[in-house]
């Protein structure tokens, strides 16, 4: 499920997956022209990639994205705005995901012992040059 800021209703905000749609053939989760590309599907015994490297290739960033990954338990996230105002809550269980492209975002642990992921790019500086709270 794509999230559009209500601001600017061309920006996506993030997109929220379900493991349970995961099907058989490859499902791109991020548009192709978001910094952070994620796809996912299911796989059968005798499935092969060929070996292969990814070439150099100059990519220019000047926005932090990030993936939420649920292993374990649930998270309640909440998904802001460009101007900074809720946009949307909902919850994220095992196998779920999160990727945020632009606008805020924090979250609240629901279930003891709940593990994730996260995955940003880089590189990520530890203080307030990367992020700003509010």
């Amino acid at each position: 499920m794509l999230i559009y800021s209500k601001k600017n209703k061309k920006k996506i905000l993030g997109v929220i997956f379900r493991s349970k749609k995961i099907t058989s053939k490859r499902i791109d989760i991020s548009p192709e022209n978001e910094f952070l590309q994620f796809s996912a599907q299911k796989l059968t015994v005798g499935n092969y990639v060929k070996p292969h490297i990814h070439k150099k290739i100059y990519r220019k960033s000047d926005i932090t994205q990030e993936i939420w990954i649920v292993i374990k338990g649930k998270l309640l996230i909440s998904i802001y705005d460009i101007d900074k105002k809720v946009i949307k809550k909902t919850f994220l269980e095992k196998g779920d995901l999160y990727i945020l492209f632009r606008g805020g975002h924090t979250f609240k642990v629901i279930k003891k012992n709940t593990i994730f992921y996260e995955v940003k790019n880089g590189p990520y500086y530890y203080d307030t040059k990367d992020i700003t709270y509010f």
